[in-house]
């Protein structure tokens, strides 16, 4: 059983394979008669397509031509019109040359009469500036010396409060020596003398400071 259906299945699969050729052989039949048909038609519509073409192209060509003769006939005619106004425009350059150069003699004479009066301008500023200057240069002065009396003053008033802040400290140095000299005479009499006298001398110190005060 297992026999025959393996030889069945190996026969319906030729079958198959039979089949399947026949209908890729038609297939490609068909594919190249159809592909034959659009070639064919192609073709016809080309060959029909062609004379217009042609047509169009020599029409192209003599109108290109046409052109040619055209700009060719325009540069004749330009050449022969330069010609024969050539003269004009050189007589007209001549008549410009001449109105130009009058102008610019004018303009010269304008301009070295302008610059004249402009140096005598220029000369009248300058003076005035130079005047300026003088005047500017007195009045920093001035003020030059003016400022350098004041730092002289505050010089003098600074020296001055120095020496006498100087002399207070002095007065103070010996307003201290003379205490302490006092302090140091009084522990030498506290040696010297006996405690009784020591502390009558004592108090009328005080009583003599107090009055002072």
């Amino acid at each position: 059983v297992v026999f025959q259906r393996q030889w069945r299945t190996i026969l319906q699969r030729r079958w198959y394979l039979k089949i399947r050729r026949g209908f890729a052989r038609l297939q490609a039949r068909w594919r190249g008669h159809r592909q034959l048909r659009k070639y064919r038609k192609i073709r016809r519509a080309a060959c029909g397509l062609q004379p217009y073409i042609r047509g169009y192209l020599v029409r192209q060509k003599i109108s290109k031509m046409l052109l040619a003769l055209v700009k060719l006939q325009s540069h004749a005619r330009r050449m022969s019109a330069k010609k024969r106004v050539g003269k004009l425009h050189l007589e007209r350059e001549l008549a410009r040359e001449a109105q130009r150069r009058k102008e610019m003699e004018e303009r010269e004479a304008a301009e070295a009469a302008r610059r004249a009066k402009m140096d005598a301008v220029e000369r009248r500023q300058e003076e005035e500036r130079i005047r300026n200057l003088q005047l500017q240069a007195e009045a920093e002065e001035r003020e030059r010396r003016e400022q350098k009396e004041a730092e002289q003053r505050q010089i003098e008033k600074e020296q001055m409060e120095a020496d006498k802040q100087k002399g207070m400290e002095r007065l103070e140095e010996q307003r201290r020596l003379e205490e302490m000299e006092r302090e140091l005479a009084e522990a030498q009499l506290k040696h010297e003398l006996d405690s009784e006298e020591y502390w009558a001398m004592s108090v009328q110190r005080q009583r003599e400071k107090v009055a002072e005060k």
